[in-house]
């Protein structure tokens, strides 16, 4: 089983990110110029997590994200993402490669804001 993180295009990962939920490294799948940052795991099953450990797996999740985004801007995976195979990996970024791309040229060199304002 494979957990995905996000999509990056390959010229930006020039070193290995650390982090992901278990021993195991972090990897990238390929297609032409981009990939998917995964990670392998033995078992995943969001639904029978307790919520303690749910949120501890969603902080590795987005603290593995923020690594990575050190590295290259990162078009992000929504948490608790897996796949059976390598194979299902390749046709994502197969079918969704014109999609990634063009994702990657409207959103990098942008940024995230989250505001929150509170009053009486």
């Amino acid at each position: 089983m494979w957990y995905l993180f996000g999509i990056v295009k390959l010229e930006g990962l020039a070193n290995e990110v650390g982090g992901g939920f278990a021993d195991s490294p972090l990897q990238t799948v390929s297609f032409q110029e981009i990939a998917v940052v995964v990670q392998e795991l033995p078992v995943w099953n969001v639904n029978e997590s307790q919520k303690a450990d749910l949120l501890q797996k969603l902080l590795i999740h987005q603290k593995t994200l923020e690594k990575i985004m050190q590295e290259t801007f990162v078009l992000p995976i929504k948490f608790g993402c897996v796949v059976e195979s390598l194979q299902d990996i390749q046709g994502i970024l197969k079918r969704g490669y014109p999609l990634f791309c063009q994702a990657f040229q409207e959103l990098n060199d942008k940024m995230e804001i989250n505001l929150t304002v509170t009053w009486d």
